[in-house]
């Protein structure tokens, strides 16, 4: 865990640029990402290349604050589909099986 969110052996530009130079033109790289670094994702995918083709929030709760980023990338550009909230739990704090999908 520490490696994949703390960058420890590799940044996420390089990253990025991996894996755009490993995609094939079809295909699509899927991302969790903290919320807070929505901004600097858009702009390092679109340094290397990527363009954002689906994005969905997820929530700590329904109704709750925005926790988690939800973003596939492809090599070519597309409509941007914006996906409905994803609650991760419950509102009695149980896992929601939405979260599991």
């Amino acid at each position: 865990k520490a490696l994949a969110r703390h960058e420890l052996r590799m940044d996420l530009p390089s990253w990025l640029g991996e894996a755009r130079r490993l995609l094939t033109p079809a295909g699509s790289l899927c991302l969790v990402y903290p919320i807070d670094q929505e901004g600097r994702l858009h702009q390092e995918a679109r340094a290397a290349g990527l363009h954002p083709v689906r994005k969905q929030y997820a929530t700590d709760r329904p109704g709750g604050d925005n926790k988690l980023l939800l973003l596939e990338l492809r090599a070519r550009p597309g409509r941007l589909r914006l996906l409905p909230e994803l609650a991760i739990e419950t509102e009695q704090g149980k896992f929601s099986l939405d979260g599991y999908r």
